[in-house]
């Protein structure tokens, strides 16, 4: 009887004894924080051409870990950088530093920031290796689900009939005149002086494109070192020519399209290789952030002056004057 009246209170001793030692052993088995971690970020994965992306490349060590490798962005052959700002900073015990790097991208399609790598020394003195995610970026034309407010239908065309014009045209052309007369002699009084009527030179496309291109030649962009700004200048030149002396869509139009659309017109292969290569050249200082020497400058300024010339003769040949 003494026996089973003592054997319920050793059991409770036992299990009030295993408690503080289950507590002690999760302790001694608490997962210890790594001595460095590498992590890398975008804003937004989706963006469209020419549109910022910010991407942060991070480091978080412990004070005693030494950083051996420079942290830098990794490919910069897709994306152009636009910014770039390094920081350091202490946050709960540990080192973190990396580098923000604001970008964008010219090309439509889907791209990948590579891996950086960071190598790294222990207190121990051994070597620790490792590497940032990889970051994928889609560059789209529109983003999805973005309202078109500037797309608007086609409105009906409206036929005035002929017997109206007949009737009235003559009418309306005469208010039209008194209307005009009108409206400078009131600007005469208004101002107490003669009406000054401003007339604007009209000029032919290839007068137009030579008369931009030599104010191009002689501005200071190139002293300045401002390559990319000035062959911007200089594409957009030639393809407002192009869209004006080939009647094609060629201003928002990619290099590639445009010689397609020139090669539909016939105009033949010489003048069509020299547009090529004026084009192409131009694109690599715009995007790939080529930068030509003297020489090369002057044969592309020669080449769009004269591209414009053959275009010129061409078509006065085929008109036959």
């Amino acid at each position: 009887m003494i026996r089973n009246f003592y054997l319920p209170l050793l059991l409770t001793a036992a299990l009030l004894t295993a408690q503080p030692a289950q507590a002690a052993g999760a302790k001694k088995t608490a997962a210890v924080p790594a001595a460095i971690t590498v992590e890398a970020q975008v804003d937004r994965s989706t963006i469209t051409l020419g549109d910022p992306i910010v991407y942060t490349l991070t480091v978080r060590r412990d004070p005693q870990v030494q950083l051996l490798s420079p942290l830098t962005f990794p490919n910069n052959r897709d994306f152009e950088i636009a910014k770039t700002e390094d920081f350091l900073r202490k946050e709960d015990r540990k080192i973190v530093e990396g580098k923000k790097v604001t970008l964008t991208a010219f090309r439509l399609g889907e791209f990948v920031i590579d891996t950086v790598p960071v190598s790294a020394k222990k207190p121990d003195g051994t070597l620790q290796n490792l590497g940032s995610p990889r970051i994928y970026i889609s560059v789209v034309s529109i983003q999805k689900g973005a309202p078109a407010a500037d797309i608007r239908g086609i409105k009906s065309v409206i036929e005035i009939p002929l017997r109206f014009l007949r009737k009235y045209g003559v009418i309306l052309a005469i208010l039209g005149l008194i209307g005009t007369a009108a409206l400078l002699i009131w600007r005469r009084f208004k101002k107490g002086g003669p009406a000054e009527i401003s007339l604007r030179e009209v000029l032919s496309p290839e007068d137009q494109a030579l008369r931009d291109l030599h104010a191009l030649f002689d501005s200071t962009l190139l002293r300045q070192g401002r390559f990319k700004e000035y062959f911007f200048s200089l594409s957009e030149i030639m393809r407002v020519y192009f869209e004006k002396h080939y009647l094609i869509f060629a201003v928002e139009a990619t290099t590639s399209e445009i010689l397609r659309l020139l090669k539909q017109k016939e105009i033949g292969s010489g003048l069509l290789a020299d547009i090529q290569d004026l084009l192409e050249m131009a694109d690599l200082a715009k995007f790939a952030k080529w930068k030509p020497d003297a020489p090369e400058v002057t044969r592309l300024n020669q080449k769009a002056e004269a591209i414009i010339k053959k275009a010129a003769a061409a078509a006065v040949t085929s008109h036959g004057i």
